[in-house]
Order: structure tokens, then C-alpha cells, then sequence
């Protein structure tokens, strides 16, 4: 049966292509978004929007025990357990008691991720530092931040975190003791994501050639079950002697172990950016981080960045997400992060190339002290379209007039994300064909499919004539329908005229 019609829109592709305007089937979305955003990287044409529910929606906890709370550096993981929509964030945060006081791991729970509905999951860190429990003279005895939580098949829990180690404090590396500021990357397992075992023995980095002034921070942590090099990776930004070393990646297929030797260097900026990706996304995987970037309106707001790699991103096609719009305390947007499934860096994939989630981010006047101690957390949620799935075009008839003695060529191509099953080409409204041969077209391949967007893009085009004595003088509209393997539709439209 012929396919119906929906509507287009047009985008230009510059290219040399006898026809340089193309066209794209548009992205329709019932999310209600205080913000939409667009952007174009690695070849793929993405939107966004997002809702924000304010400064301290997620976290709202401006005291501890009297003493100024301060709530940063977020992972936000999607469970599902019990009500199928259950969200667990994990923050850094002040804890003060009459036992202890410093920088613990909190968890916070939603079992749908509306607003109101956030609470924290027991009125107690995740685990107590080192020196609260006897061990005072370890190398993880001091402050823990920077959660980041996951699990993956076959494993545990696993909580990823920084431990501050001062200088003189003892490293990890027997008989070291720190030189300069040397964090390690701490980890702890659980079986049910709330009783912890921390990893005493040593941190997950190892084979570190300095340990003595070298300084791990802002960890990241994704689970990559495809990659054979590593399908444990980890983001983390390294300072030796004091001076600051870069962001790296390091792989591995020991979730308790990453070889500092085997790091590969990245030019993500941004401290505390957490990280994922769109497993379903045409050409492979998109990786995503959220790293905060100036608004243009004097705000710093969340915003996505994309990477085909996770090694090397693009840092000048940003889509941003809704900030804070508090005036007083909480004005702008630092150490963000974006729920993934299970914190595996899978991003929830809605069907028809639409991805969605919750985003949450830490606001402050400012990242550091005393702006930092007033921070509180708040939270929104997104939805990240891509656009540019399917393109339908005709290359003949052009606009212009024929003779009722000739044959006019219809030709064209389309492409799509999943592949095109058939074209079906109308005539005024009539249908004329349906055409499931489609024809070798290198052009197409050469220009449209330089980043392998789109399935058999090679064997796109299509072709048949129209005898013009069989139509009447004067003009005529051909329509052609592009229908992917996936359903969806793309069309495109041309007149022209006989005479």
C-alpha cells in the first residue's frame, strides 16, 4: 500500500550534489521543555529540551548539625527497582556530627523522578571516613567526594570515589607518604547499592611512577561491554608535582584495577562532567558528557557534549540544558551529571532516535570557597532527539517546464538511520509507483555518508519516467515517499510543468 503523507522540513547540505537542498523528516515530541536547543556534530543533527525545577529540587540540605552543608558533585543512576522509574542520585557533601565532620558520599532516592518526590535514603553517609573508623593513620582515611556508582553484569556494585590524601598523610603505595596533594581513587562494592565494603588494600589506579606527587581527581566511570581492549572505562584528571596534568582515559576489563601506564590523554575540559552514551545511535555509539558552559546570558548552565570516540570531543557544538535561576546564592551550574541505566553510562533510549533522563547539577555563585559552601543541588529533565534520520530527494523532474512530447525522468535518492525499504512516488496525488530496487548511487555514499550515518546509503536511488503526453498542460506536483526499514517516512515534493 502507498504511504500516507506527514510533513518535512528543509535543511541545506553543502555538498556538490547537482541538488544541494535536502530533506529531512521533522521531530515531532510531546515533552513540555523550558529550553530547546540545536545542534549539528559528527554529522548528525541533534535537538534538545530540557526542564529544570530549580536550584536545590534534588538536594535542599543548607545545614549540618548548624554548620554550613554544602552539596556537590552528582551521579544520578536509574535502578527501576520496585516502581520501574526509580532514580538514585549520589552527591558529596558536608556531614558534621559529634563523631566526626567532613566530606561524605549521600544518597538520595525518587521512585518516579517528579519533582517533591526526592529524599535522602537514610540520614547517613554511605560509609564513614577512614578517620572516623580507627583508621586515622590509612591512606583513605581522609574526605571521600566525587561518587560515581554503577553495575554491570556479573558484578557488584561498584562505587568509585576520590579520597583526599594531604601532603605527609600516607599514600597507597607502602611506605610513600605524600609530597604534594596526592587523591586516589578509592573503591567500594555493594550487593543491594547501600551496605559498603571499601577496598582497603590500595586504590584502583595502579602502576603510578611517582605516587608520591601525583593527584587523581574527578573521576568518571563507564561500562562499555563492546570494547576489546577495556570495557571498564575511566575518565580522570591528573596533577603531578602540583601542576595539572590533563584528563585521561584509562581501559580495562578489571573493574578493581586501571594501569595508569595504558592512559590515553583526552581534551575533555571541565572538572566533575559526568559521562555516557547512546548505544543506539547510527555509526555506533555517541558519547555524551555534561560538562557546564557559559550561557551567553551571564549564567554557567549544563550543557551536552558529544564525542564518536569518548576520547576526542567536540567542545564547539554544545547543547545546552536549563540552569538555576536563583539570584542570591545558587546563580550558576557546576560538576553536573546525567542518569544512565544502572550507571553503566547507557543513556534511556525512548525509540525513534529520541534519548531521555534526568540531568542534575550542583549550583553556586561559584565553584570554590566560601561561594562553594552554599551549594545545594537541583535537577531537570531532557530529552535528545536526533534529526537528520532520514533524508528523501528528488534530483529529476526539476522546476521547469517540458514538452507534452517528452519523457521526463524521475530520479532521486533517500537514505535513512535504518536503511530505505522502497520509495513510493505520486503524481498529483496519485500514485504512480513503488520502487524496492533502489539503484547504485557512489554520489550519495561519497558526500551524504562520510561518517557511515546511514545504512546502504550506497545503494540508494531510484528512477522510472513519466510520459508527459499522458498528464494535462500546465503544472503538476510529483511527491516521493522514502520509508525506512524502522516505518519511518520522509518526503519530498517538486512541481513542475507541461506544456
Amino acid at each position: 500500500m502507498l504511504q500516507t503523507k506527514i510533513k518535512v522540513k528543509i535543511v541545506k547540505i553543502v555538498s556538490s550534489l547537482a541538488i544541494s537542498t535536502v530533506m529531512a523528516c521533522s521531530i515531532s515530541t510531546t515533552a513540555s521543555a523550558q529550553s530547546t536547543t540545536t545542534s549539528s556534530s559528527y554529522g548528525i543533527s541533534l535537538s534538545n529540551s530540557s526542564n529544570f525545577y530549580g536550584y536545590n529540587s534534588l538536594v535542599n540540605r543548607p545545614y549540618t548539625d548548624g554548620q554550613s552543608a554544602y552539596n556537590y558533585s552528582v551521579d544520578i543512576v536509574k535502578t527501576g527497582e520496585d516502581t520501574g522509574q526509580r532514580y538514585r542520585a549520589f552527591t558529596g557533601g558536608r556531614w558534621k556530627t559529634s563523631t566526626g565532620d567532613g566530606d561524605h558520599v549521600l544518597q538520595w532516592t525518587t521512585p518516579n523522578g517528579q519533582p517533591g518526590t526526592w529524599s535522602m535514603w537514610s540520614n547517613a553517609p554511605e560509609f564513614y571516613l577512614g578517620k572516623e573508623t580507627g583508621n586515622s593513620n590509612s591512606w583513605y582515611s581522609g574526605n571521600t567526594l566525587e561518587p560515581d556508582v554503577l553495575t554491570a553484569p556479573n558484578t557488584p556494585w561498584l562505587m568509585y570515589t576520590q579520597v583526599e590524601i594531604d601532603p605527609g598523610q600516607p599514600t597507597d603505595t607502602y611506605g610513600v607518604n605524600a609530597n604534594t596533594q596526592a587523591d586516589r581513587i578509592m573503591l567500594l562494592t555493594s550487593s543491594d547499592c547501600k551496605n559498603w565494603t571499601r577496598k582497603s588494600d590500595r586504590g584502583v589506579i595502579t602502576d603510578i611512577p611517582d605516587p608520591a606527587n601525583t593527584f587523581f581527581h574527578h573521576e568518571a566511570v563507564i561500562y562499555v561491554p563492546d570494547d576489546p581492549v577495556g570495557k571498564y572505562w575511566m575518565y580522570v584528571c591528573v596533577a603531578i608535582n602540583g601542576q595539572n596534568n590533563g584528563y585521561y582515559r584509562i581501559r580495562s576489563n578489571d573493574y578493581t584495577t586501571f594501569d595508569f601506564a595504558k592512559r590515553e590523554q583526552s581534551n575533555m575540559g571541565d572538572l566533575g562532567a559526568k559521562i555516557g552514551y547512546l548505544k543506539q545511535a547510527p555509526g555506533g555509539p555517541l558519547y555524551v558528557r555534561i560538562p557546564t558552559v557559559q550561557s551567553g546570558s551571564g549564567r554557567t548552565v549544563p550543557a551536552f557534549q558529544f564525542s564518536r570516540d569518548g576520547l576526542n570531543w567536540d567542545s564547539n557544538n554544545n547543547l545546552l540544558l536549563e540552569g538555576s535561576t536563583d539570584n542570591t546564592n545558587n546563580k550558576n551550574s557546576y560538576f553536573s551529571g546525567v542518569s544512565t541505566i544502572n550507571g553503566t553510562g547507557e543513556i534511556e533510549y525512548a525509540g525513534n532516535y529520541q534519548w531521555k533522563g534526568l540531568y542534575a547539577t550542583s549550583t553556586s555563585n561559584s565553584p570554590t570557597s566560601p561561594d562553594i559552601f552554599k551549594s545545594e543541588i537541583g535537577y531537570g529533565t531532557f530529552t535528545l532527539n536526533m534529526n537528520n534520520r532520514a533524508i528523501t530527494q528528488i534530483d529529476y523532474p526539476q522546476q521547469t517546464t517540458y514538452s507534452s512530447s517528452s519523457d521526463i525522468p524521475v530520479t532521486g535518492w533517500g537514505v535513512s538511520f535504518g536503511g530505505t525499504q522502497r520509495v513510493d512516488i505520486y503524481i498529483d496525488n496519485i500514485g504512480l509507483t513503488s520502487i524496492t530496487s533502489l539503484v547504485n548511487r557512489p554520489d550519495v555514499q561519497q558526500i551524504i555518508n562520510t561518517n557511515n550515518l546511514y545504512s546502504n546509503a550506497a545503494n540508494s536511488g531510484y528512477a522510472t519516467v513519466i510520459k508527459a503526453g499522458t498528464l494535462s498542460k500546465g503544472t503538476h506536483t510529483i511527491e516521493v515517499a522514502g520509508i525506512s526499514l524502522d516505518g519511518s517516512v520522509c518526503w519530498q515534493t517538486r512541481n513542475f510543468t507541461v506544456n
